[in-house]
């Protein structure tokens, strides 16, 4: 996949917790615009806010229709709450 369609589609990230962050965190670095990214988290980290606050990410909003990519990023006790 090719990291302009990301860009323009959109990237959903469910649950950003230490492995979540670490896969945006690489991401971030290859060129993926934050603006692009959508995560849902209960409890946000203060650097997944912090990226909301200053840089545009999509923290718990609306969701785009077609994304590029949908990644569940959630521990398997956590799936019936996600």
């Amino acid at each position: 996949m090719e990291l302009n369609d990301i860009n323009e589609h959109g990237l959903v990230l469910l649950g950003c917790g230490k492995m979540g962050s670490a896969m945006l965190q690489g991401w971030l670095a290859q060129g993926l615009a934050p603006t692009s990214v959508y995560i849902l988290d209960p409890k946000p980290s203060a650097w997944v806010q912090s990226l909301h606050d200053d840089a545009g990410l999509h923290l718990n909003t609306p969701l785009p229709a077609a994304p590029s990519v949908c990644v569940l990023a959630v521990k398997p006790q956590m799936m019936g709450d996600a």
